[in-house]
């Protein structure tokens, strides 16, 4: 809950570009933790938890990979 809450407060504070590395670097990293969590923990509530934010990390970076360059208007 805390990485979340600091990227929410980040992607306010940040630039765009250093935004859009982090974003990319922490969502794959998470999904990542999240993905070994949903294969080794017996619970099926914490697998399907796993499972769900992982997807929404996973969404997060293809948001950051493909969201567009700002340009200089």
């Amino acid at each position: 809950m805390l990485v979340t809450s600091l990227m929410i407060c980040l992607s306010v504070l940040l630039p765009a570009k250093i935004n859009r590395i982090l974003n990319i670097l922490v969502g794959v990293i998470m999904t990542t933790m999240l993905m070994f969590l949903a294969y080794s923990v017996g619970w099926y509530f914490y697998k399907m938890y796993a499972v769900v934010e992982s997807i929404l990390t996973m969404v997060i970076v293809w948001f950051a990979w493909k969201w567009p360059e700002e340009s200089n208007v």
